[in-house]
């Protein structure tokens, strides 16, 4: 019988801000975040959703993942084997 649930996982290193499921989609996580503006901070609001991937030169599914204004492109099938 097929499975019908897509089960999500929070990443690992990445547990506040990304999930993975088992069919192989990544999704951000609803939260608020702080950025910087002159001496302040400012709230901004990330609402869910799926992230875009995309397929690189060796043929492989990825997507980027970004922290503090950092992107890292990570390939899925190494972010669905090492969930939390």
């Amino acid at each position: 019988m097929p499975k019908i649930e897509e089960e999500w996982k929070p990443l690992a290193n990445w547990e506040d801000s990304y999930e993975v499921s088992d069919y192989g989609r990544v999704r951000s996580v609803g939260r608020t975040i702080l950025r910087p503006y002159l001496t302040t901070f400012r709230k901004k609001v990330v609402h869910p959703k799926i992230l875009t991937k995309t397929l690189d030169e060796d043929g492989y599914y990825r997507v980027c993942l970004s922290r503090n204004g950092k992107s890292l492109m990570y390939r899925i099938h190494i972010l669905v084997f090492k969930p939390l």
